[in-house]
C-alpha cells in the first residue's frame, strides 16, 4: 500500500475504502489527501496518522432488535438494539460505537 495513489475525479463524496487485512498490525500509516482545482498549479492537503494495533478485532455476531421491532417503527416509542461479540470475554470487554448512516439505496 505504501506509495499507492487512489485518484477520485469529479466526486462530491470522495471516500477511500481500504480492504480488510490490507494494513499490517503493529504499524503506523500516514494517509494524505491532496485536493486540487482545475487550472490551479497547486492544491492543499491534509494528513491523518493511523496506528493499527496487532491482533484480531473482535467478531461481531450481529445486531438484534430488542424493543420496537415491528415491521414499521413506532416513532413515539424508543428503539432498542443490541450487538453481540462472539469471542469477547469479561477481560476483553469491547466498547461499542453506534452510528446511524444513510441508506445507500435512497
Amino acid at each position: 500500500l505504501i506509495g499507492m495513489v487512489w485518484p477520485v475525479d469529479n466526486s462530491s463524496d470522495p471516500v477511500l475504502v481500504i480492504p480488510a487485512m490490507s494494513l499490517e498490525g503493529g504499524k503506523t500509516y500516514v494517509f494524505r489527501v491532496t485536493v486540487t482545482k482545475p487550472g490551479r498549479p497547486s492544491g492543499s492537503y491534509a494528513e491523518k496518522t493511523i496506528v493499527v494495533l496487532p491482533g484480531q478485532p473482535p467478531t461481531l455476531e450481529g445486531i438484534w432488535c430488542v424493543l420496537n421491532c415491528d415491521q414499521y417503527l413506532n416513532p413515539s416509542e424508543r428503539l432498542v438494539l443490541t450487538g453481540r461479540c462472539m469471542d469477547c470475554t469479561p477481560e476483553t470487554r469491547p466498547r461499542y460505537l453506534w452510528s446511524l448512516v444513510p441508506d445507500p439505496a435512497n
